[in-house]
């Protein structure tokens, strides 16, 4: 089997955020058919400053995402009242660039966090760039977070890969390998379908973005030695 380390990008709304602690896109509270829409008001930088805050509250964000969340309102609203789209993007523009300038939006600082806890859930380093990168923190940004990363990581005494740890971690949550039910090894075992079940764990290891390598060293170890 061909080895291909990969992941799927999630969609920009309504995505299957697997990684959580963001907004996903998907209402809470009473079913969006069970309410009127509001026709789209129009487009005004107290408006947009007021969205942009509400969002703020709720979701971590990054410029990029906070933007496209206040351009679609523009796009909505200026269809709506047959407006120019032009104006109210250059004051979602002007609004980005002042809450960096104050600290309200600080990728850099984002990326650090994100990159903390994506990795404390078994997210691989090529996963979390990946997810850095649908935000649109810059690659600077990025390089730093899983930099920091990974001084912090020798800082605590770790040694080897940081993907490893990371693989561990997936595989114990997703009861992969060692980690699989004692019930679940036997019903195996019985139908002889063990080295299918190891393809497919590697397979699962590859679409979370572990290279080969690092995935059999993970599966391959003892999950005494990692309780």
């Amino acid at each position: 089997m061909r080895w291909q380390a990969c992941h799927a990008l999630p969609m920009e709304n309504g995505e299957d955020n697997t990684d959580g602690g963001e907004d996903n896109g998907k209402e809470t509270g009473p079913k969006r058919a069970d309410r009127k829409r509001k026709n789209p008001r129009k487009i005004t930088m107290s408006h947009l400053e007021n969205v942009a805050l509400w969002y703020l509250e709720r979701f971590q964000a990054t410029a990029k995402s906070l933007e496209r969340v206040l351009i679609r309102r523009v796009y909505r609203s200026a269809n709506f009242h047959e407006a120019d789209p032009d104006i109210g993007i250059e004051m979602v523009k002007e609004l980005i660039a002042r809450y960096r300038e104050v600290g309200l939006l600080d990728d850099r600082t984002y990326a650090i966090a994100r990159t903390e806890t994506l990795y404390r859930r078994g997210s691989s380093l090529r996963l979390i760039s990946g997810r850095l990168r649908e935000k649109g923190v810059d690659p600077e940004d990025i390089d730093h977070a899983l930099n920091a990363l990974r001084e912090r990581l020798i800082a605590d005494g770790m040694d080897e890969n940081p993907d490893i740890a990371a693989a561990i971690r997936y595989a114990k949550r997703r009861r992969l390998g060692p980690w699989r039910s004692p019930e679940r090894h036997r019903a195996l075992a019985e139908r002889d379908k063990i080295k299918d079940q190891e393809t497919r764990d590697m397979g699962a290891m590859a679409r979370a973005g572990f290279s080969r390598d690092v995935a059999m060293r993970a599966l391959a170890k003892n999950s005494e030695d990692t309780e």
